[in-house]
């Protein structure tokens, strides 16, 4: 399944959230709930990953595994902020407190489907990350939209 769209969250007391119902099903197919939390490369969010996904995505770090220091940095965000969490029946999830600090994620925030995998973001971080792609060089863009068959 490839997740997308975006929801709005409300995060509680405890740090939890609730995934919404339109994916519960799936992952509890898919992972049996399991999910991996971490932080996301170069973006102010938490990747969320079914298990399996997850992985997969270090597996593939692992085998193209170098010494550069993009890599290893490109590790250590990505592999050691990772986190193991369950879904329950509910659909709650409690997302870690130092990635919720880390990513200034309180009480409301947004859950972006990008494919394989989620990003928790914080509602109004989310807004200003939009606000600012509206501002970037529409060119840098074309040439990606160029190769798409749309």
């Amino acid at each position: 399944m490839q997740y997308f769209g975006s929801h709005n969250l409300s995060v509680d007391e405890k740090g939890r959230i609730v995934i919404p119902v339109s994916y519960r099903e799936h992952l509890k197919q898919h992972c049996d709930g399991s999910l991996v939390l971490g932080q996301t490369f170069r973006a102010p969010c938490i990747s969320i990953y079914p298990a399996p996904e997850f992985d997969r995505v270090r597996d593939e770090l692992m085998r193209n595994r170098n010494a550069t220091l993009q890599f290893q940095n490109l590790l250590r965000i990505m592999v050691g902020t990772a986190q193991n969490c369950e879904m329950l029946a509910t659909g709650r999830v409690l997302v870690p407190k130092q990635l919720r600090q880390f990513n200034s994620i309180d009480r409301e925030a947004m859950l972006i489907g990008v494919g394989t995998r989620f990003e928790l973001w914080d509602q109004a971080e989310w807004q200003n990350h939009c606000a600012g792609i509206k501002n970037e060089n529409e060119e840098d863009y074309q040439i990606i939209l160029e190769k798409l068959p749309i």
